[in-house]
């Protein structure tokens, strides 16, 4: 298991932290992000199923919506 500290100077709450923390050590039982097939990690585009994203749908969506717009204000307009 890995334990993100999110404080500015952690180091100041090792013996705390520690405590806290020490049923982890030496478990094995957690899968890695990078063998997750849970679709919340499909966003990273460098993931193998990225295309199937459903925020994907959401951009293509947007891209369209915005693509109108831009032909209907023409060219020549600012």
């Amino acid at each position: 298991y890995k334990v993100v500290m999110n404080d500015s100077r952690p180091y100041l709450h090792y013996n705390r932290d520690r405590v806290t923390y020490a049923s982890y050590r030496n478990r094995h039982d957690q899968l890695p992000i990078r063998d997750s097939r849970d679709q919340k990690y499909f966003e990273n585009k460098n993931h193998p199923q990225h295309n199937e994203w459903k925020g994907n749908e959401n951009q293509k969506q947007r891209d369209q919506q915005n693509n109108r717009k831009e032909k209907g204000r023409g060219k020549d307009r600012d």
